[in-house]
């Protein structure tokens, strides 16, 4: 990919050069006007369930039952400072994603930029059979097709409009990082923690149209918040001792409020852009549930309806919470719960 790279920037500018806390929707499909009340509910209203399906989904996460209640044990202490030491050393900052190279801001940045027009990622997609897979492989997900197999890349294109382009190329960009080389943690989760990528960056798409902010800026929020998530992870690895890990509830809150910090801290290295990077500021103040900004309730609603599509044993109430979204978001929500069946089918 590294000759796409060089066409991309031929013609683009260079993007614009911490203490330790305790899918897009279809282009095609037309989008819910932003509703007069928010369909995001503010965290002063609590989340159903929302201690339960953190501590549900680190379980399915790790791929193994939660722990008995406990407070955190040795190992887990220590995980928890050198996490600390991470966020509070510049100088480690560098390392915290492997394969995450200069050129991520950059190509975020002209992503993002008004000169990205359908017709010019057209082009670049067309030259690259990475990038040709997967736009086809998203024309034929089951948020995009509505009828036959779409086989050919220019009608691909037209199904998924520039949006779909956008996110075809961040997934292909960023999913390196996901699958780098690990240790026994990050073995384990790596197939599972990009499923709830994936549709947690559909989902936050969703709801950022629906909210009427920009679906693309919503989309990356969910894959770089989930980034934070694999450098937690490899930080883990590192943290050797002789009893296995013990990954009680009590340790949930802990772990979320590191990942958080290291996503503030993965949004200004990466350049995201000004509005980004305040809402990782947000979450990153008191951990992602107790964000308070538009975009902070997004990137958590995305992030909660993304594990209960991992974690589908929903209590009534979380089930009357789910079905308060917007008509956008709930079709994205059974578009990716079909996808999800054929998948594992």
């Amino acid at each position: 990919m590294k000759a796409w790279f060089a066409r991309l920037f031929a013609a683009a500018r260079p993007a614009p050069a911490i203490d330790v806390p305790a899918a897009a929707v279809p282009a095609g499909r037309r989008a819910a006007a932003p509703a007069a009340q928010s369909t995001v509910h503010p965290q002063a209203q609590g989340w159903p369930g929302e201690r339960g399906i953190e501590a549900a989904f680190l379980s399915w996460l790790i791929g193994q039952p939660g722990a008995a209640r406990a407070p955190p044990g040795v190992r887990e202490t220590r995980a928890l400072q050198v996490l600390d030491l991470l966020a509070s050393d510049a100088g480690a900052h560098q390392g915290l994603l492997p394969r995450a190279a200069a050129v991520v801001p950059q190509l975020l940045a002209r992503l993002r930029g008004s000169a990205s027009s359908s017709t010019q990622l057209s082009e670049y997609v067309s030259r690259d059979m990475t990038l040709v897979a997967e736009v086809m492989r998203i024309a034929n997900s089951a948020h995009y097709r509505r009828g036959e197999a779409v086989v050919e890349l220019n009608h691909a294109i037209r199904l998924i409009g520039t949006l779909g382009l956008q996110s075809a190329i961040a997934r292909s960009v960023l999913r390196p990082v996901f699958h780098a080389r690990g240790g026994e943690l990050v073995t384990r989760t790596v197939k599972r923690l990009w499923e709830h990528t994936e549709h947690k960056a559909q989902l936050c798409a969703a709801l950022a149209r629906s909210e009427g902010h920009d679906p693309f800026e919503g989309y990356l929020m969910g894959l770089v918040h989930n980034a934070a998530w694999s450098a937690v992870l490899r930080s883990m690895d590192s943290v050797e001792a002789n009893e296995p890990w013990s990954f009680s509830p009590e340790l949930v809150p802990s772990l979320n409020l590191r990942r958080d910090r290291l996503f503030e801290i993965i949004a200004r290295k990466w350049q995201l852009s000004d509005n980004l990077t305040r809402v990782a500021a947000d979450v990153a103040a008191g951990g992602l549930a107790a964000a308070t900004s538009p975009q902070g309730l997004v990137l958590g609603t995305g992030d909660r309806l993304a594990s209960l599509l991992c974690i589908p044993n929903l209590s009534s109430d979380q089930k009357a919470w789910m079905e308060s979204m917007g008509e956008a978001v709930r079709q994205c929500y059974e578009d990716s719960s079909r996808e999800q069946n054929a998948a594992s089918a």
